[in-house]
């Protein structure tokens, strides 16, 4: 399951070992960190501040999907140990 409300983002998913939940704050859109140049004084386009938004949406993502992987790829390996 997954939803969104605000600017929190959440995924529930299930596996053998019980339910997972991560909850990630999202970046507000409307931040000057997304709005303006890096040197604070110019504004961005809205296309140039989605942008930005968006690459930090994914940056937050990267956490949560490493971890999903590296678990994976353990409980094969506890799998193939067992058998």
């Amino acid at each position: 399951m997954y939803g969104t409300r605000g600017n929190t983002a959440a995924v529930t998913f299930e596996v053998k070992a019980g339910r997972t939940l991560f909850r990630l704050e999202l970046p507000d859109p409307a931040s000057s960190e997304y709005t303006h140049s890096s040197t604070g004084r110019m504004r961005r386009s809205n296309h140039q501040a989605i942008e930005a938004r968006e690459q930090a949406c994914c940056q937050r993502w990267r956490a949560p999907a490493l971890i999903v992987k590296v678990n994976s790829k353990r409980s094969k390996w506890a799998c193939a140990v067992v058998r």
